[in-house]
């Protein structure tokens, strides 16, 4: 009927700038690689049942658009391209004032979400929230980007660091009132970025330390944090 569509990016084609896309679970697994170029919210119908597979090749979901509004779904089997190359995410962002919510985000080769690149950086005044990030490479990967916002996501099992702040300008992000736990290299990883909160957080049992700051870092701020059983440290400056 009028409105409905046989895939995700012919849904997306077919908005304008303020449109809701609902996506039901009926037609999942979504074999797709989603790139939402317009300022929209994209809502799966279940975020257990409502699945996006990338099939190991690529982005799953590419955001080059600011304001977009991405919820209600699992996001699976990004690319998984070798060092240095490594650019493929569940979620890569693009853009500014993105909300990305409410999914599981598992199992992605690279990053779970990556803000920022190697090509253009100064993304800005994203949030991520309330997701489960598990079984990546990178659960969340901050690159040259600012005042982003990180908060009550469970970031666990991830292959090297849960959550991983590099460059400058990587400033004024927060990472706040997660569960970062169980990851193979560092819980939180902030290298060469400054006036960073991290606060509130679980960070426990990481193979490596729980919170590393080192470089060229000022001005970060680790309060009030839950912070136990780390292999190496629990928390390392270098």
């Amino acid at each position: 009927g009028l409105g409905n569509y046989t895939s995700i990016n012919g849904a997306i084609h077919g908005a304008i700038d303020g449109d809701t896309i609902f996506v039901f679970h009926d037609s999942s697994p979504y074999y797709e690689h989603v790139n939402i170029n317009k300022k929209i919210s994209l809502i799966g119908e279940n975020k257990e049942t409502t699945i996006i597979d990338g099939q190991n090749t690529s982005d799953v979901v590419h955001i080059s658009s600011d304001n977009v509004n991405l919820s209600g779904f699992t996001i699976t089997k990004s690319g998984d391209l070798p060092f240095p190359n490594y650019d493929d995410a569940g979620v890569e962002i693009a853009a500014n004032f993105c909300n990305v919510s409410e999914n599981l985000i598992i199992s992605n080769g690279d990053y779970g979400v990556l803000i920022g690149s190697y090509i253009v950086d100064g993304w800005h005044d994203n949030q991520i929230s309330n997701n489960v990030i598990n079984y990546n490479y990178y659960g969340v990967y901050i690159f040259l980007s600012n005042a982003n916002i990180i908060q009550n996501n469970t970031i666990c099992f991830n292959r090297y660091d849960g959550v991983y702040l590099l460059g400058s300008p990587c400033s004024s992000n927060r990472i706040i009132d997660n569960d970062i736990s169980f990851n193979k290299i560092n819980g939180i990883e902030v290298e060469d970025g400054s006036n960073n909160i991290i606060q509130g957080n679980i960070v426990n049992s990481n193979n490596d330390s729980g919170i590393n700051i080192n470089w060229y870092t000022n001005g970060n701020k680790i309060i009030n944090n839950h912070i136990k059983w780390n292999h190496l440290s629990g928390i390392f400056l270098f």
